[in-house]
């Protein structure tokens, strides 16, 4: 005898299979974003709100996390963590213009609420540390190189003043000047897609506008439209005249037409038709040609006439 087996039966989830402490790959994407937007606006806020006062309150970071109470006073908009975090990037890093990296996080974690192409998202990086580096360097040499701003040192931080003594001593302060000018020009060329066509035309358009250069030009341009009227005018005359001519010859034409149909003559049956008949008639003929060649009647009006000439002539006979 087959023996039966006892089959156990599962209990049935009463939540429908789901697992609520299951996280989502799209609520991993949401944590992230917000996580990002809000650590950039965290790196924005401790930035733009750095006292360098702070510096004499503070001591070790774990030792001012774990003992709050004695740093009521820094002034910092974030506290003790803000004071930390702004004299990191500012004094060690890029000096106000680690504000970038506030930028970047913010850029990121935007992306994920709002579509952006990968290409733009790394351009716009890029873009934006590189200015960064630049013009923290800029101070950095001019500090270096000439003595200015040296107790600013959040216009430079440590590294725009290595990248500045760097320059000094390789190219010297103008040297250094020029090649961070046009890499300033350099990245704005790419970032903006900017033409030196435009560049080039916008000088000489603001060359131009000098009171000197207003006058030369009025007077080239006035040169320039009296020779074009004078080229024109005789081309003017010449239609005028023709007009007239073309004018004067239909009147004539239609004149001498008015008289010749005024003249009618008897012919008797008897007679026939004479030589001076059929000279008539070729006149006619030709000055109707002659008619239809100025378009004052159009070809069919002459068929027309032609043949009621021929009968009238037919019934007089």
């Amino acid at each position: 005898m087959a023996v039966k087996r006892k089959t156990t039966k599962k209990p049935k989830n009463k939540s429908g299979g789901k697992s609520y402490f299951a996280i989502s790959p799209e609520k991993k994407k949401t944590i992230l974003a917000i996580f990002l937007l809000v650590l950039s606006v965290f790196l924005f806020l401790s930035v733009i709100s750095y006292n360098r006062y702070d510096e004499a309150l503070m001591g070790g970071f774990f030792k001012d996390i774990f003992s709050p109470s004695d740093k009521s006073d820094i002034n910092n908009w974030l506290g003790i963590i803000g004071a930390h975090t702004a004299q990191f990037l500012i004094k060690h890093t890029l000096g106000y213009f680690s504000i970038a990296f506030a930028f970047i996080l913010f850029l990121w974690g935007f992306s994920f609420f709002k579509e952006l192409s990968f290409k733009l998202k790394i351009h716009l990086s890029n873009f934006s540390i590189f200015i960064a580096l630049i013009l923290a360097a800029f101070f950095g040499l001019l500090k270096v190189n000439y003595g200015l701003f040296r107790g600013s040192y959040e216009l430079r931080g440590y590294v725009g003043e290595y990248i500045g003594e760097a320059l000094s001593g390789l190219l010297g302060g103008i040297g250094g000047i020029i090649l961070l000018l046009f890499a300033f020009v350099t990245v704005l060329i790419f970032a903006f897609d900017i033409k030196i066509e435009k560049i080039i035309g916008f000088f000489k358009s603001a060359l131009a506008g000098a009171p000197g250069s207003e006058i030369k030009g009025n007077d080239e341009a006035e040169e320039s439209n009296l020779d074009k009227i004078k080229k024109l005018r005789p081309d003017k005359k010449w239609s005028k005249n023709k007009k007239e001519e073309t004018l004067a010859t239909a009147e004539e034409l239609m004149d001498e037409e008015a008289q010749s149909q005024t003249n009618i003559r008897i012919i008797r049956k008897d007679d026939g038709y004479s030589a001076d008949d059929k000279n008539e008639v070729i006149r006619e003929e030709r000055k109707k040609v002659n008619l239809e060649k100025t378009g004052e009647v159009p070809a069919r009006e002459f068929e027309r006439d032609e043949e009621e000439s021929f009968l009238s002539r037919g019934k007089k006979i």
